[in-house]
């Protein structure tokens, strides 16, 4: 096992200032041993010719690395893991942190907001919460009882 790569399978436990610290890290090693065919590489990322890596290249990569962890988690043999699914995840955490959901848009370039509410409107889990903190029905009885804020003296 690589030294970088036993560092990444740590790295969702690590607290957001040591994660930088140690992806700064990982970095750094990366670019001290990464090989371009062409010494005018300009681009980060190279593929094992050590040319710019594609989105094919990065498809391929997710794909093959998913099929090794569906070894140990078996759910992932049913689902179609691709760098969209990344994407998704990002977003999702995003909303879940509880950013404003134009920042969560401009990040991901979304053209329109839509597209990024539609994230908002398939979270169970977010909807699940809201309802948590809501009151319950209530009865019959009770709703005919006036509430404070349909009293005429409130608004004066």
């Amino acid at each position: 096992m690589s030294e970088s790569r036993g560092l990444i399978m740590y790295l969702p436990t690590l607290s957001a200032s040591l994660f930088v610290v140690v992806l700064t890290l990982v970095c750094k090693n990366y670019l001290k041993h990464r090989q371009p065919k062409n010494t005018e590489e300009e681009h980060l990322f190279l593929n094992a010719n050590g040319e710019s890596i594609t989105r094919f290249g990065i498809r391929y990569i997710i794909q093959k690395y998913a099929q090794k962890a569906a070894h140990t988690c078996p759910v992932l043999k049913e689902k179609t893991v691709g760098p969209h699914t990344f994407r998704h995840s990002v977003e999702m955490h995003l909303i879940h942190s509880g950013n404003d959901i134009n920042m969560v848009k401009l990040w991901l370039g979304h053209a329109d907001i839509n597209t990024t509410h539609l994230y908002v409107e398939i979270d169970m889990e977010m909807k699940r919460k809201i309802l948590d903190v809501c009151n319950p029905p209530t009865s019959s009885h009770e709703k005919n009882k006036t509430k404070e804020w349909q009293k005429p003296d409130v608004l004066k």
